[in-house]
């Protein structure tokens, strides 16, 4: 008895950690927010903002959503070797879209996309390595353009601009180099077979957990070799996805530039262009829902460096929330007029029949 109370202690400490950080940390980043913002400032930079640019701004946010989603189904067609419909990754990229804003660091979204693109086009573990792949490919895109910018935005005496720049070149270059060594690795023998094993053994825990959530269609043989991973990524195909990549950061960064005129502040582009991407890397961590809470305090801090006021990084802030929100208002449409799914609706048949038969 005592065992069984000292082996679910751990467990139960590290899920009440795991709650108080995602709820915890955003009503302290709130708090700080609250306590420094000049509500006045703050007002009447919301009253003077031009209503024609903002709503320029704001109808950007579904063009994201029509780059990212092309972006996905091109992975699918390099990855799955199979004609995949626009409408397909559209409509489903949407819907995962409103879903996922309600989970942490949008992993809802990822997770959809696995369930769905499995059910709909096969091989579940190779939708979970499109979407790992899909990460790698954005967090190299990003890393390069904070590269890139940095001689434009080096006059800036902020010491973190350094510090930040400097993780980003680090972190490019060991990513560039690891999907070299992979890629030679891949034609190694010896490396295959300790390849193949590890994929074996992820499928193996893919198939166990699908089975529990109601996923049998988990193949325990994905096909999938260290070879597969890496040689759509040496195709001249990639650059469709890094062209697509770099055209996500880019409309962000000008739709944020739109926000800045709409509120009469002059910016320079290279300075959203610079933030953009430093941005997306703080959104990937798993700490609130929807980053609500974190967003005001990342877009603050890091638009400080460049001499922003907290009250206009704020509103910047609430305003890219707004074309988010905007997003997951289409996706829940979608949702609404989609037929319904015809394996969910034999499966609804197939129990209506089995009460029937039961209640006869």
């Amino acid at each position: 008895m005592s065992h069984a109370s000292g082996s679910s202690g751990p467990s139960r400490l590290s899920v009440w950690l795991r709650r108080a950080l995602r709820f915890g940390v955003p009503v302290i980043v709130a708090y700080l927010i609250v306590t420094r913002i000049d509500f006045g400032v703050l007002k009447e930079s919301f009253l003077d903002t031009n209503p024609l640019l903002f709503t320029v701004g704001i109808l950007h946010a579904p063009v994201l959503i029509v780059i990212a989603a092309y972006r996905w189904k091109v992975l699918l067609q390099q990855y799955l070797s199979k004609a995949v419909g626009t409408v397909f990754a559209f409509r489903h990229y949407w819907i995962g879209q409103a879903i996922g804003f309600f989970t942490p660091a949008s992993l809802g979204l990822d997770a959809y996309r696995i369930v769905v693109g499995g059910k709909r086009l096969g091989s579940y573990p190779r939708n979970v390595l499109i979407v790992l792949v899909e990460k790698l490919m954005a967090l190299m895109t990003c890393t390069a353009i904070i590269v890139a910018l940095y001689p434009l935005v080096s006059g800036v005496t902020d010491p973190r601009i350094r510090q930040i720049v400097t993780a980003a070149y680090v972190l490019l270059l060991v990513s560039l180099a690891a999907v070299l060594l992979a890629a030679c690795a891949g034609r190694s023998r010896a490396v295959a077979v300790i390849s193949d094993r590890a994929v074996r053994y992820v499928s193996s825990v893919l198939k166990n957990i699908g089975k529990r959530i109601g996923m049998n269609g988990i193949s325990g043989n994905p096909g999938i070799s260290l070879r597969t991973i890496t040689d759509p990524l040496m195709s001249p195909r990639v650059l469709a996805v890094i062209v697509l990549s770099l055209g996500i950061q880019l409309v962000s960064s000008v739709k944020s530039q739109i926000y800045f005129i709409s509120l009469g502040y002059d910016i320079p582009l290279a300075v959203n262009l610079f933030v953009t991407p430093m941005v997306y890397f703080i959104f990937l961590l798993p700490i609130s829902l929807g980053s609500i809470g974190i967003r005001e305090g990342v877009y603050i801090l890091m638009y400080r460096m460049f001499g922003v006021p907290a009250e206009i990084a704020l509103l910047i802030s609430f305003y890219n929330l707004m074309g988010v929100l905007l997003n997951n208002a289409v996706g829940g449409v979608i949702v609404l007029l989609s037929p319904p799914d015809p394996d969910e609706r034999g499966a609804r048949r197939g129990r209506e029949d089995q009460d029937a038969y039961a209640g006869g």
